[in-house]
């Protein structure tokens, strides 16, 4: 009888099945790659060309710093009109000075020379001439000669101060007859303070004439007068609460002064009581229109924008002084501080005429609408097929800092255009069956013609150009900057007669070898 075995002792080692078998474990070792320099080298060399075009086109401070030192404001604003300077970052900061006289520049925060990038900011010390109310020494000018006080005046540049010569038969010549403080004492004496300082010009000649006392007397009086003594009048007429018509205001030269036979003297005469003008800087239109009604005065507007919130921003004739029915006061009114083209009767922009566009600009500019046509893309002019030479093609409107607006809605008093002009309808297509799709590629781009070109097209074979439409262009026919082209080589390869003997000007024959 032949042994049992139980399932377990089936089990051992030998016996075991393949299942069970203990697995051989084999190690796999990965593949390295070597390494190369060129593998960092590459990317650092693309990174490097990549800022150095940010840092050319974006960031590259291209505008040179002018030196204003010296110059007048005004040249500070055309620089920033030339070159598009953002106005936000200039800054002009006043300051009395005096070396430099009124709305001269003392000083630049950027030096001459710097590279600047249009964002740029400055600021500018703007002079205000000498301080009027620097308190200035007084010399002893009575015994001081002209010569001696032209030099004081002229060294401490004195704002109102005027040296006058007069005739005089007790005081010698150069020496001073008169010191008159007019708004001041002299120990409070500033270089604002009015002072007329009359010297002498010796004993007076034959033939001079000394004047009278004119003031309240009547023109005639003054007209008798001056016959008598060959005296040339000069006679201007202004409104007077206080002076009854005809009457002398005022005279040139004062009583008791002297003038020679044939010089002018000059007298305002009374008009009679007139209307004080008051202050319209600091009134509203309605105020004005009342002014207006009430004192019958002839009143006309010049209309100008502005940033002020006033409603008047300029008025011809200075409050406190008079006017009457006849003379005409004329007041510069506040437009606001944008405007829209149709307000402002626009010529047509779409199809319009760029030069009268051109003008328009120009005069906007005096109504304080710093309007230009100045263009942000490289191209101004196309072909068009709808418009002709120099009409309007396209438009667009932009703020003075870059930021295109739309060109139907309320604008800024800084717009700028950006204008695109029909150079005319079309340029003419002139490629023949000798040229290939390099020649095409060539004409095209030269005359400014948008194009595609057609995959697997081989630039040696002969050109053929299509419309977006698919319609072939022939010889002769217009193509146009505000259309796109297809180039392709469906046309085939170049004749062999389009390649000539440049001696002899006729065509190679391909299957002959040229002789030596």
């Amino acid at each position: 009888m032949s042994e049992k075995k139980d399932f377990l002792s089936g089990l051992v080692k030998e016996d075991k099945p393949d299942s069970f078998k203990e697995e051989e474990r084999i190690p796999v070792e990965k593949k390295k790659f070597p390494f190369k320099p060129w593998m960092i080298a590459i990317p650092i060399v693309l990174l490097v060309v990549v800022i150095f075009l940010v840092w050319f086109f974006f960031l590259r401070a291209n505008i040179s710093m002018p030196n204003f030192v010296g110059k007048a404001q005004s040249e500070v604003t055309t620089w920033v009109r030339q070159y598009g300077i953002e106005t936000s970052g200039i800054a002009f900061v006043e300051e009395y000075s005096m070396e430099y006289d009124k709305d001269i520049i003392t000083s630049q925060s950027i030096e001459a020379g710097s590279g600047v990038r249009n964002n740029v900011i400055v600021t500018f010390g703007l002079s205000l001439g000498p301080d009027p109310d620097e308190a200035i020494e007084v010399p002893d000018l009575k015994n001081m000669e002209k010569a001696d006080i032209d030099a004081w005046v002229l060294e401490n540049k004195l704002l109102n101060t005027r040296v006058i010569t007069a005739y005089s038969n007790t005081v010698e010549e150069n020496k001073v007859i008169e010191v008159d403080f007019q708004n001041c004492d002299e120990e409070e004496f500033t270089r604002g303070c009015r002072l007329e300082i009359r010297v002498s010009r010796g004993v007076a000649p034959a033939g001079t004439v000394t004047v009278e006392d004119f003031k309240n007397k009547d023109l005639a009086t003054v007209e008798s007068w001056a016959n008598q003594n060959r005296i040339t009048l000069d006679i201007s007429e202004k409104y007077s609460s206080d002076v009854p018509v005809n009457q002398v205001i005022s005279q040139s030269i004062e009583a008791n002064r002297t003038m020679q036979q044939g010089e002018t003297l000059t007298i305002v005469v009374s008009k009679g009581e007139g209307v004080t003008v008051p202050n319209f800087t600091s009134m509203t239109k309605s105020e004005i229109k009342t002014w207006t009604e009430d004192n019958a005065a002839v009143v006309t507007l010049r209309e100008m924008y502005s940033k002020s919130d006033k409603y008047v921003l300029e008025q011809s004739v200075a409050s406190g002084e008079q006017v009457g029915a006849d003379d005409k006061l004329r007041l510069t009114i506040n437009l606001g501080s944008y405007f829209y083209l149709e307000d402002e009767e626009a010529p047509a922009l779409i199809g319009g005429s760029y030069f009268k566009f051109y003008d328009w600009c120009e005069d906007m500019r005096e109504k304080g609408i710093d309007a230009y046509i100045d263009n942000y893309t490289e191209r101004t002019t196309v072909y068009s097929k709808e418009y002709d030479a120099g009409e309007i093609v396209s438009v667009r409107c932009f703020a003075s800092d870059g930021t295109e607006l739309d060109c139907n809605t309320r604008l800024p008093l800084d717009v700028r255009f950006d204008i695109v002009v029909s150079a005319g309808r079309g340029v003419q297509y002139t490629m023949t069956e000798c040229n290939t799709v390099f020649d095409l590629v060539d004409f095209l781009a030269k005359n400014s013609i948008p194009f595609n070109v057609e995959a697997n097209t081989d630039f040696d074979r002969r050109a053929h150009l299509e419309d977006e439409d698919g319609h072939t262009i022939d010889l002769g026919d217009y193509i146009y900057s505000d259309q796109r082209y297809i180039v392709s080589d469906r046309g085939g390869r170049v004749p062999y007669d389009c390649v000539v003997d440049p001696g002899t000007d006729e065509p190679i024959d391909p299957t002959t070898t040229p002789t030596e």
